[in-house]
């Protein structure tokens, strides 16, 4: 897997995956630095004894204890995006231990991250400082699966190890005002990212599939691409090139998008008469003698 840098973060942000809000000063040259978003001192009890633990922009972290946090960020990933999440060495170096995990392809939201203090004496953070390290790397091949949970379920999973009253707390966070409008947002953002590209898939099918697609269409497109590149130089032949190339990557869109009713299908093959003759070169004109 190739790991992107700040230079691809920059570039593919909105298209293979969605970090927002973005913060550019958290963008590094390995990855992205995500932000605290909202806390919750961890503590057991029956009715989950806990509370939200910051105050006038700081967050306090009680020596020798637990502590949940959300990151402010939302984060899309798509189905050949990967993500590995890494404690910051500036606060390992205080005592705080992160449980480092993963970030399958096609999650969707905010994270939660457990932050204990090991230290004998409070440590206290600015909100909205950086606290975890996200490094993103390109799969080779794509997939369909995603993750087994939302940031809702597991609010309601903690809810249900630590208590109602936990749980309550950490679903009205999703639900704060603020949050939410940053939510829409962000929602607005994975639809744009999600629609179908021809030029970004085209790129992406070069790059890693080719002729090794598993699908009987798959392996066309890659067969049909280098045919094109191969033909657009050679005439007449191109015309043919281009019709079938239309009509095979309009299909393959059309798949990615959940169309596979052939009433879609079919008007996206009526249209190779017409590109054929949208491509066509008109005819010198004859010189016919006085």
């Amino acid at each position: 897997m190739a790991i992107l840098t700040d230079v691809d973060i920059a570039r593919s942000n909105g298209k293979d995956f969605v970090i927002y809000p973005l913060e550019q000063s958290s963008v590094t040259p390995l990855g992205y630095d995500l932000r605290i978003g909202y806390a919750i001192g961890l503590r057991r009890g029956p009715e989950g004894d806990s509370g939200e633990m910051i105050t006038e922009g700081k967050l306090v972290l009680p020596k020798s204890s637990s502590t949940l946090i959300i990151c402010k960020e939302h984060v899309w990933l798509s189905s050949r995006i990967v993500g590995t999440l890494h404690s910051k060495g500036s606060l390992a170096a205080k005592g705080l231990v992160m449980n480092s995990t993963t970030v399958d392809p096609n999650w969707k939201g905010q994270m939660t991250f457990l932050l204990h203090n090991t230290n004998e004496k409070d440590i206290i953070l600015d909100v909205h400082a950086p606290f975890v390290t996200m490094i993103l790397h390109e799969t080779l091949t794509s997939t369909e699966s995603g993750p087994e949970r939302d940031p809702l379920t597991v609010a309601k999973d903690y809810g249900d190890l630590y208590g109602e009253s936990f749980k309550t707390q950490l679903l009205e966070y999703f639900n704060d005002e603020a949050n939410r409008a940053e939510k829409l947002q962000f929602d607005k953002l994975v639809h744009s990212a999600k629609l179908p590209s021809l030029t970004q898939h085209f790129r992406h099918v070069i790059k890693h599939h080719g002729t090794r697609g598993s699908g009987v269409l798959d392996r066309a497109y890659g067969f049909t691409v280098r045919l094109l590149l191969i033909v657009l130089f050679l005439g007449d032949l191109a015309f043919l090139t281009f019709a079938l190339f239309f009509w095979v990557a309009g299909a393959k869109l059309l798949h990615i998008a959940g169309l596979h009713d052939p009433k879609y299908i079919i008007p996206a093959a009526s249209m190779i008469p017409v590109l054929m003759k949208l491509l066509e070169r008109p005819k010198e004109p004859e010189n016919k003698p006085s």
